[in-house]
C-alpha cells in the first residue's frame, strides 16, 4: 500500500519569476509565471502529492527535475508531467481564482520518484487580474512500504521445512506406537522458536494419528457388528 504520510517535505520555495516580452521600448507581461520549488541540496524525494491553493492562476504546468535510477553522479534531468491543467473554469471569471487543489502521483504524466526540484509554470491569459500566483505550496512524499515481520517470517519459514517421514508402529489402530525420528537427525534449530515449533507440530501428528487410528477402530467394529447381523 503506498499512502502520503502526513508530514510534507522542507522545501525552498523560491520568489516567483513572471516573463515577460518586449514590444518597441515597453516591457510586456506575457501571463506567464515561474515558481520552482527546491528540496534541500543533496536530497530527493518520491512525490505522492503537491498541494496548493489558487490565485487567480488559469492554467498550470509542472516540470520535475529528476535523477536517473542506478546512475549515481550523473545529472539530473527536466521533464515535463503535467500540461495546461485547467485551474479555473474560465479565465476572465472568478470561478476557481482561489480554489484548494491536490494532484496526486497518478495524475501525473511521469514518474515522480528521485525528484529535486518542481517547476510550477502558471498561465493566466486574461488581463483581468493585475496579478496571479499560487500559494502555500506543499510537496509530500510518498510513504515507505511497512517492513516485515521479522520473527512471524522466521516462524513461516520454519513451517515450509520438510520433517522426515513419521513410522507407525504394527497393528496401526489402538496402541500402535509412533516412531519419532532420532534426535541427532536433521538440522538442529537456528534459534529457541524452532525447538518449540517442532514440539508443536509432533503433537499436531500424534492427534492426527490418534483419530486416525479411533476412524480405523470404528470402521473394523461397524464391520464385525455387519457380519454377525448378516
Amino acid at each position: 500500500m503506498s499512502a502520503a504520510t502526513t508530514e510534507d517535505v522542507a522545501c525552498t520555495i523560491k520568489p516567483p519569476v513572471f516573463l515577460g516580452f518586449r514590444s518597441g521600448t515597453r516591457e510586456r507581461p506575457s501571463g506567464v509565471c515561474v515558481v520552482d520549488v527546491v528540496l534541500p541540496p543533496g536530497k530527493t524525494v518520491d512525490i505522492e502529492r503537491i498541494s496548493f491553493k489558487n490565485f487567480y492562476t488559469a492554467f498550470l504546468s509542472i516540470r520535475l527535475q529528476r535523477r536517473s535510477p542506478g546512475r549515481e553522479g550523473a545529472p539530473a534531468k527536466w521533464c515535463t508531467a503535467l500540461r495546461d491543467c485547467p485551474l479555473m473554469k474560465n479565465p476572465h471569471t472568478e470561478g476557481g481564482a482561489h480554489d484548494y487543489y491536490n494532484l496526486h502521483r497518478k495524475q501525473l504524466q511521469v514518474s515522480a520518484d528521485e525528484v529535486s526540484c518542481v517547476r510550477l509554470i502558471l498561465k493566466q491569459p486574461s488581463w483581468s487580474w493585475s496579478s496571479f500566483g499560487v500559494e502555500d505550496v506543499r510537496v509530500y512524499p510518498r510513504a515507505p512500504p511497512p517492513e516485515p515481520d521479522k520473527e512471524l517470517s522466521e516462524w513461516l519459514l520454519a513451517l515450509e521445512t520438510v520433517d522426515p517421514p513419521v513410522q507407525v508402529g504394527p497393528g496401526g489402530g489402538r496402541g500402535g506406537r509412533v516412531s519419532e525420528p532420532p534426535a541427532d537427525v536433521g538440522t538442529q534449530p537456528s534459534h529457541a522458536g524452532q525447538s518449540d515449533l517442532h514440539r508443536l507440530r509432533r503433537t499436531l501428528r500424534r492427534g492426527w494419528l490418534l483419530r486416525h487410528s479411533i476412524i480405523i477402530a470404528d470402521i473394523k467394529a461397524v464391520h464385525f457388528c455387519c457380519s454377525v447381523l448378516v
